[in-house]
């Protein structure tokens, strides 16, 4: 079977810079981008990400400035509100 995730089609432009560890919280790896971020989990258990202004999570498909990460898991979030 094949799988198709919406995070493949997100248009988030290009990298502004290299991944960072730690810039979101412990243990939480980042990168930006020219519009939007990427954010993974490696841990063990859910991490809340707070943000300075809203962006839009391809995942639950919701905006927010807030966003829980589950464990082992990771989001691509877009700068502003619904695609």
């Amino acid at each position: 079977q094949l799988w198709w995730f919406d995070e493949y089609d997100a248009d988030i432009g290009a990298p502004v810079e290299e991944f960072k560890n730690g810039a979101l919280g412990a243990g939480i790896y980042s990168r930006r981008y020219d519009s939007g971020l990427v954010v993974i989990n490696p841990s063990e258990r859910p991490v809340a990400v707070s943000l300075s202004k809203p962006h839009f999570d391809y995942s639950s498909k919701t905006t927010a400035s807030k966003h829980v990460i589950p464990p082992h898991d990771g989001r691509v979030l877009r700068a502003g509100g619904h695609e």
